[in-house]
């Protein structure tokens, strides 16, 4: 399986295309997702089709994703423990969510971090 690096740019090929989401093969056993809305024109127009060659750039930690689980973790136990963190963890559900889903992970993770 190859190791990509975030900033890193590949040539890929387009695999399938979904109602929201385009998927590109990236020569290991999982593919890459992408907004579709990221290859859509001012006219409203796809400008790719499943086949297609094109160039992507890779978005992703730096391979650390796994430590934000433990430490955050750690950090709203704490804040459980010591404060009677409850209701003020509200907030954090949408920030966590956007951030697992930034390091390659589900949304339920960021739910379960904060259990």
């Amino acid at each position: 399986m190859e190791k990509f690096l975030k900033g890193q740019q590949i040539e890929t090929t387009v695999v399938q295309i979904s109602a929201d989401s385009v998927f590109v093969d990236l020569n290991s056993k999982s593919e890459g997702i992408i907004d579709k809305a990221e290859f859509i024109d001012s006219d409203g127009k796809l400008k790719i089709q499943e086949g297609d060659k094109i160039k992507v750039l890779i978005k992703k930690l730096k391979g650390r994703e796994l430590l934000l689980i433990p430490i955050l973790m750690f950090i709203f136990s704490i804040g459980g423990t010591t404060y009677g963190m409850l209701e003020e963890t509200v907030g954090f559900y949408a920030l966590l969510s956007a951030t697992m889903v930034a390091a390659g992970m589900d949304t339920i993770v960021a739910s379960a971090t904060i259990l």
